[in-house]
Parts: C-alpha cells; structure tokens; sequence
C-alpha cells in the first residue's frame, strides 16, 4: 500500500481507499484453451464489455486487468465463482484518494499503470508522486506456490510480507 502524502500543516492531502480488481492470469488459462470463454464469462457476470481485456489477451499479456476499483458488492457475484475459472483471482488494489484534486493536482501527479513489470503494479507518473515514488511505493508481498497439472494450489513453498510505503509529511 502506498504512504499516505501530508501538508506541512499535517493535513491529508492524498490516502489509499480500499477497491479490488478482477484480474486474469493467462498462463492457467492458455494450458486449457479457456482464455476467451473466461472472459465471455466475466462479461455476462458482470454485465459489462470488455474490448481492452481481448486486446490484452490478443497481445499476449501473461496478466490482464479486466476491471479495477471495483467496491465489495461489485466483485461479490465474481468471487463466489471464481473456481470455475482458473487463472481469474480478485485482488485488492488500493485507490489514491485525492482530497483536493483541483486545488493540487499539479504539484501531487498521479499514479498509473507500470506496463514494464510483469506484474501489474503502480507507479507515481507525474509530481510528488513520480519524484517520491520509491518512498511511497513500499514492497509488495510474494507467495511461491506449488500447483498441480490442473492449476490448483496444494503448497505454499515460499512467503514473503508486504511492506507499505513511507508517508510523506
């Protein structure tokens, strides 16, 4: 989770809200020729279209944002069926809560989208954001697990914590 950013008069000027996201890792799906019938599924799940999620997976990405900053009632319908899905998990990706956006939105950036990892993660694009992104950013967390030839999980071989990121006063 990224640290939360303070005037110098201790105020909030940017935190985290919780969202999730429905995300798709192709490399399950691809072993059983499902990619395009998950994503049909999702669709009618949650009632939406989705071009970017096939033009991802047209390119091949090994994981594909389908939705994010959903809310708890928005990924509920999803998560009751997500072993029938494999490769598709719901996870929580934290939203930047901008408190006076049209006051500051110069000085404090933007987070987006680092398309160079392959992993989806967030980076600071523009302003404080950008320049103290390292600082902000923190350590995400890891899990090695062994699968079996059907992509269930049965052992957990490596872990590692998550660390947040450092607020800025």
């Amino acid at each position: 989770e990224r640290g939360v950013i303070y005037s110098r008069e201790g105020e909030v000027l940017v935190r985290n809200k919780p969202a999730f996201s429905i995300e798709l890792n192709t490399m399950y799906c691809r072993q059983l020729n499902i990619c395009e019938s998950t994503l049909y599924e999702v669709e009618k799940i949650q009632n939406k279209s989705l071009p970017e999620a096939y033009l991802d997976l047209k390119n091949r990405k090994q994981v594909i944002v389908i939705e994010k900053g959903l809310t708890k009632e928005e990924v509920l319908p999803i998560e009751s069926k997500l072993a029938s899905f494999p490769g598709l998990v719901v996870s929580v990706q934290p939203l930047r809560d901008y408190r006076f956006p049209e006051s500051f939105a110069h000085v404090l950036g933007y987070v987006g989208l680092d398309d160079t990892n392959l992993q989806p993660r967030y980076v600071g694009k523009a302003g404080i954001e950008e320049s103290y992104d390292e600082r902000l950013r923190g350590i995400p967390g890891e899990r090695v697990i062994q699968v079996d030839s059907s992509g269930e999980s049965y052992k957990v071989i490596a872990e590692q914590n998550a660390f947040p990121g450092k607020n800025i006063h």
